[in-house]
């Protein structure tokens, strides 16, 4: 930078970012908190920009930290569809999935730039090969080129056109897809923290990968308690989304009340929170075996104890009166789905019976939900759907109870 006060000044400025810009948990912090979107398609391409001005080494830590939070809130689904996001925690925007190929213009290509020095965050950008193949494919195409319309045009796209990019070549991507904790590990328990009262927690048990949080809500885009059940082999079965109100994972009360919409406090336990050994604030998650979260909503109408196993995971909800346990279900086109009894659902078919159970099919691998006794239950297919195939659909379970329940969540 040829003004010596002017590159002084920009890099006591970077010092204040570092210092305060990003959460221990690893986010980049937004006026209202997480937000997925514009960590990755903003705040990245512009640290990449002040590296490329400055070199500042700061930045490069800033991002390793980033990368190391940012792979495990975008889930990868094992057929190569693309990523399914923690949706439940983004504040500011709404980001439920994304393929592997970004269409141009790109408003992430500028952070590119930084994977020499974080390599980590190769996957999450289209590969070298495909962008060359597209770029290909555009040119050949004789039909006039659409004009761009809001709000799929950005200013960032030409600040950032002729600064340079570096796609990743796809066996890069390729080795830190099979490095993403989740994919190479089959048993850890990650807690992420922010100073501001919430907790993330990552549960990776060996036939699931589990993701929720609690704390105080920053807006009301943000949905509390557990978010997402993923399974190695056959990808998301329950997801979250905060893109309208009654698509979350959430215990909801005749008076609308909702775990999803409330501020949750949560304690941990070595075990099933009614019989286990509280862990103290100060302590490590143990990284296997059976882990309780006992939670509750601030006027504790709601009381859940959580427990995840080797083998399953598992709600037991206290309440005063009636109340609806709402799971939001991935479908799969092919998926097939099953009452308790045995009766055959189609992928979009809708129902309202009473039950012990609904388990989907996918391949050789089923999730397996069940309750403690039979319960009047309504199932339907939603608009959401994730990928531009729309290859995967939200279907909403709502499963009625009085007083009590316990429903199990068993992948096998």
């Amino acid at each position: 930078m040829p003004d010596a006060s002017v590159a002084e000044a920009l890099s006591r400025r970077i010092d204040d970012l570092i210092a305060a810009g990003q959460s221990p948990a690893g986010y980049f912090y937004e006026p209202y908190g997480v937000d997925h979107g514009y960590n990755f398609t903003v705040t990245l391409p512009d640290l990449a920009d002040l590296h490329r001005l400055t070199g500042h080494p700061g930045l490069v830590t800033m991002v390793e930290k980033f990368a190391d939070w940012y792979c495990l809130v975008r889930v990868r689904e094992p057929d190569d569809a693309g990523w399914i996001y923690f949706s439940a925690l983004s504040a500011r925007t709404i980001s439920n999935s994304v393929g592997d190929y970004s269409q141009e213009p790109d408003r992430d290509v500028l952070a590119t730039l930084l994977l020499d020095e974080v390599p980590t965050l190769a996957p999450y950008f289209t590969s070298a090969e495909a962008r060359a193949a597209g770029r290909a494919e555009w040119v050949a195409d004789p039909d006039p080129v659409p004009p761009l319309v809001k709000p799929d045009t950005s200013p960032r796209i030409v600040l950032h056109a002729d600064l340079g990019e570096s796609y990743p070549p796809e066996t890069l991507r390729t080795t830190w897809i099979e490095r993403l904790p989740y994919v190479e590990r089959d048993s850890f328990t990650e807690m992420r923290s922010d100073p501001r009262g919430q907790d993330y927690l990552f549960v990776r048990r060996p036939s699931y990968y589990a993701g929720s949080w609690f704390g105080p809500r920053e807006t009301g885009l943000v949905r509390s308690g557990p978010a997402f059940l993923w399974h190695p082999a056959c990808g998301m079965f329950v997801h979250s989304r905060n893109d309208a109100d009654g698509r979350a994972w959430a215990t909801v009360l005749a008076d609308g009340t909702s775990t999803a919409s409330s501020s949750l406090t949560a304690g941990y336990f070595i075990g099933e929170p009614e019989r286990g050994i509280a862990i103290p604030p100060e302590r490590r998650l143990p990284g296997g075996g059976p882990l309780g979260v006992r939670y509750a909503d601030p006027a504790d109408l709601i009381r859940t104890d959580l427990v995840f196993t080797d083998v399953e995971l598992r709600q037991r909800i206290e309440v005063a009166g009636q109340a609806t346990q709402v799971i939001p279900l991935v479908v799969r086109t092919n998926d097939r789905l099953e009452l308790a009894d045995g009766t055959a659902l189609s992928p979009g078919q809708s129902v309202d019976t009473t039950t012990a159970g609904v388990t989907i099919r996918r391949g050789a691998v089923s999730l397996r939900l069940s309750w403690d006794e039979s319960h009047p239950i309504s199932l339907a297919a939603t608009t959401a759907a994730y990928f531009l195939d729309r290859s995967r659909s939200l279907h909403l379970l709502r499963v009625s109870f009085e007083n009590t329940v316990e429903v199990r969540y068993v992948l096998a």
